[in-house]
């Protein structure tokens, strides 16, 4: 796996657990955990649309699907917090 793809996993984990364990305080699990894994996917999201919009880069199918994987197990993780 490329460096890349590693980072855009760990940043969207990382933004996940955060918004999950934020949201887990103030509301039921369930929408911890749906809040989590959306904030983290939209962050993944707004990168690729950045990359997209700037000439010296490209959109990546697989950075956005690396993201959603780190976004899923971030939420998850974040639930058992």
């Amino acid at each position: 796996m490329k460096t890349d793809k590693i980072i855009h996993f760990v940043c969207c984990l990382v933004a996940a657990i955060l918004v999950a364990v934020v949201f887990g305080i103030i509301s039921t699990s369930g929408i911890a955990v749906l809040t989590g894994f959306t904030a983290s996917t939209c962050l993944a999201v707004g990168k690729e649309v950045g990359d997209y919009f700037n000439p010296n880069s490209r959109w990546d199918w697989y950075d956005l699907l690396a993201g959603a994987a780190g976004a899923l197990l971030g939420s998850q993780i974040g639930w058992f917090l």
